[in-house]
């Protein structure tokens, strides 16, 4: 199931980015806590870019 579909990987890389920029904001607005949000978000940003970089590179490989 996996394999059958790449634009997960773009859905997941936009939503990890919109949720970086809300716990940003939230901690701009003075909430001390969201900065362990916006760290958690940033792993699973890298995590959904590295997997459709990976992605990439086998679907073409596989050519």
């Amino acid at each position: 199931m996996v394999r059958a579909y790449m634009e997960q990987w773009v859905l997941w890389v936009v939503v990890n980015v919109i949720s970086v920029i809300m716990w940003v904001v939230a901690f701009i607005n003075g909430e001390m806590h969201s900065m362990l949000m916006v760290i958690m978000w940033i792993f699973y940003l890298s995590n959904s870019i590295n997997g459709w970089y990976t992605w990439i590179h086998l679907s073409r490989s596989e050519k």
